[in-house]
């Protein structure tokens, strides 16, 4: 590699450190006084690491501005691993005397350092002997200044492991680990960095990529709350590194065998093509039978918890497999997860959307020696609390939540709730993208924290116990609809009979009241008529006894009007429900009444639908209802008036509209149209109006409606919608 190459590839590494404190910035959350002190720590850095470019730039600078880059770069690192210690102190949860304690230290080291430097210090320490080695002042300088970026470093990591020692299985305790591999990557970087060998730059060159990569893991571990766990994390990479190694290996020794044992032995006119198909035939084959081996061999190896989580479900399948209800299988899942993490407190809640997307958790199973019994709980649809367990698929620990920077934003109200369940685990089940259940689970008996054992097996039972839980939910709601459904048929049932017999007995009521309302006129008129017939001769008694005829003829309409309508509503007890069709309906009322719309010159005008949608009904009852609407718009009418019929469908109701061009119908009438039977004063007489009221009780007992409108002396318009029959 040439050096402008390595110049200009090494010149990227202290802009990479620049783009990682614009990335800091543009990613801060609320811990502003640990972002600024990392945002020293990478530039301090991207200072030291610039200082490389030294080694190539002998001929364009000076040789004192070379000499003191490569000062303020030394200087510039042990600064960094200062910042680096100010950032862990901030970042953890940690003793403020110890972390406070370390920064005099390694300051005071640093400025030792520096004061101990050969080329600032105006003195020069006597060389001295020291366990039978000599020292010198160079010697005293270097182990100083290797102490002022080891000591905040070692102090770093003291105080992270302090930490995470004391934290429970939690997202937090993993950004923890994280910054212990910051921690243990900056030391590696360290070491390659005190190593200074005139014109050997690569050891400067490893240290400054070693700690880039520290810079770039902290960076993201700054930056992102919800990390991989950190030992899959590594596996994965083994796995994956580990597997294209061994391929890559494999590959070039077979490419190897190739060009060293068989392309020398073709004959020279082999066409170059063939060659070119022979190596590919080579790698193809030597991919599709190594690949799915290598891969496999490395998960064995890598991924050991695979196993494990197909021995988990076969033991779930066995247990869930009769499809119990929802309380039964909550139960049910929570004894696996006892058995298998050692839990005795635990609660199994089922998840549904409330009002405006709110989380609503309701107890479903608790294991009988839950301390706490569970309480039904809303959360916000935006809380910090909802969102992870509606779009993730990991469980949600309670240290999390009270640690975690993202969930400071917790209404206070769900944050007591939280306490008050007294829950460190929360599992969120899904099926689908759906919410359908949490598993709020408690400490192992044991003590100890869950581990990524834990969560795998947690995961698979989200996995395979989701659908069955979704299914088994749909079962219950149908189980419950299908009670419903049977209890009101039943009460459907009752009513009918109670109808019946009240019906029954209405008629039995009118057959024997309606003679007896009838006989005392009859007795009466027959007295009047022996009395008239003798009276004749007497003007001044026959006058008397027209007198009482006109009188008992009054009384007498009312009784007949009564007996009229009973028998009337005694043609309606009973309905004969079949699928018809509106217009028949229409055609049959139109034809009983042809005779009195033209005795009035009365003319129709039809724009029916021709196919309409059909109806389940008693056509003569809808026929009935028709036809006593279009009696009153012909009685009502003008001479020569006209009569609109209109039938359509609107959504899933058939429509018919009768409208006349009549009197109409006064505003306040219309208030009480529909208001009971109705006394319509004519010729001085009293009658009792029942056609509305019988065709609105016909249509009402189809399952429709019956509306008018009117302007007073414009005519009126009565509209009939009827539910359409789904077949």
């Amino acid at each position: 590699m040439s050096l402008t190459l390595q110049f200009i590839l090494v010149s990227i590494v202290p802009l990479s450190f620049v783009g990682m404190v614009f990335y800091l910035w543009y990613k801060r959350g609320k811990q502003r006084k640990v972002i600024v002190r990392w945002t020293f720590a990478l530039l301090a850095t991207a200072v030291w690491a610039s200082s490389v470019l030294r080694y190539y730039s002998a001929g364009i600078f000076p040789f004192l501005i070379l000499y003191n880059w490569a000062i303020i770069g030394l200087y510039a690192f042990s600064l960094a691993a200062l910042f680096l210690l100010m950032t862990t102190a901030h970042t953890l949860f940690a003793p403020t005397g110890s972390g406070n304690s370390a920064v005099v230290v390694s300051g005071a080291l640093w400025l030792a350092a520096l004061a101990l430097d050969p080329t600032v210090c105006p003195y020069v320490i006597p060389n001295f002997t020291l366990a039978e080695q000599l020292i010198r002042h160079f010697d005293v300088w270097a182990a100083v200044w290797i102490a002022s970026w080891l000591v905040p470093v070692v102090a770093s990591w003291m105080l992270t492991q302090q930490v995470s020692r004391s934290l429970p299985r939690s997202l937090y305790r993993n950004q923890i680990r994280y910054w212990l591999l910051v921690l243990i990557i900056f030391a590696i970087g360290g070491i390659w960095a005190s190593i200074q060998q005139p014109g050997q730059p690569v050891w400067q060159e490893t240290a400054v990529l070693i700690v880039l990569l520290a810079a770039t893991i902290g960076t993201i571990s700054l930056t992102h709350g919800q990390l991989p766990d950190i030992q899959l994390a590594i596996r994965q990479i083994l796995y994956r590194l580990s597997g294209t190694l061994i391929i890559f290996g494999l590959t070039w020794l077979a490419l190897s065998l190739i060009v060293r044992h068989v392309l020398p032995n073709l004959p020279a006119e082999t066409d170059p093509n063939l060659m070119l198909i022979l190596i590919a035939a080579v790698f193809a084959a030597l991919f599709m039978v190594i690949n799915r081996l290598v891969t496999n061999l490395m998960k064995w190896i890598f991924l050991p918890s695979k196993a494990k989580r197909e021995s988990a479900l076969a033991d779930y399948t066995n247990a869930v497999g009769n499809f119990p209800s929802t309380a039964q299988l909550g139960q049910i899942v929570l004894r696996y997860v006892q058995s298998s993490l050692g839990v005795d407190d635990g609660w199994m809640m089922t998840a549904e959307d409330g009002p405006g997307g709110t989380l609503i958790l309701r107890p479903l199973s608790h294991l009988k020696e839950s301390a706490v019994i569970p309480t039904t709980a809303v959360f916000a649809a935006d809380s910090p609390f909802t969102t992870p367990l509606r779009q993730e698929h990991t469980p949600l620990i309670q240290y999390d939540i009270d640690a975690l920077e993202k969930f400071d934003l917790l209404p206070e109200n769900e944050r007591d709730t939280l306490r008050a369940w007294q829950r460190i685990l929360f599992m969120p089940l899904h099926a689908g993208d759906s919410l359908i259940g949490v598993l709020a689970l408690n400490h192992k008996t044991s003590g100890e924290a869950y581990e990524q054992e834990d969560f795998d097996l947690l995961g698979s039972l989200d996995d395979h116990l989701s659908p069955i839980f979704a299914q088994v939910k749909n079962l219950a709601a149908l189980r419950q609809l299908n009670e419903y459904a049977f209890e009101q048929n039943q009460s459907l049932i009752r009513e009918k009979q109670y109808l019946q017999e009240f019906i029954g007995l209405y008629n039995q009521y009118v057959n024997l009241i309606t003679p007896e309302l009838k006989r005392p006129f009859v007795n009466i008129e027959d007295q009047l008529l022996e009395l008239q017939n003798d009276s004749a001769q007497n003007p001044a008694l026959q006058e008397k006894v027209t007198l009482l005829n006109q009188l008992v003829s009054n009384y007498k309409q009312p009784i007949d009007t009564l007996v009229n309508l009973a028998a009337r509503v005694q043609m309606r007890r009973e309905f004969h429900f079949q699928i018809i069709h509106i217009n028949d309906a229409i055609d049959n009322a139109y034809h009983s009444l042809q005779n009195m719309a033209d005795a009035r010159r009365v003319t129709f005008e039809f724009d029916r639908q021709p196919d309409p949608p059909p109806i389940y009904g008693d056509l003569a009852q809808v026929q009935e209802a028709i036809k006593h609407l279009l009696h009153n718009a012909i009685k009502f009418n003008k001479i020569g008036g006209q009569i609109r019929i209109e039938s359509d469908t609107d959504g899933s109701e058939v429509v018919v509209r009768i409208q006349d061009t009549g009197v109409g119908i006064p505003t306040e009438r219309l208030e009480t149209l529909w208001q009971g039977f109705t006394t319509i004063h004519r010729n001085g007489k009293n009658r009792l109006g029942m056609g509305l009221p019988l065709a609105q009780f016909i249509i009402q007992a189809h399952g429709g409606r019956l509306s008018a409108e009117s302007n007073y002396g414009a005519g009126s318009t009565f509209v009939i919608r009827l539910p359409i029959m789904h077949q």
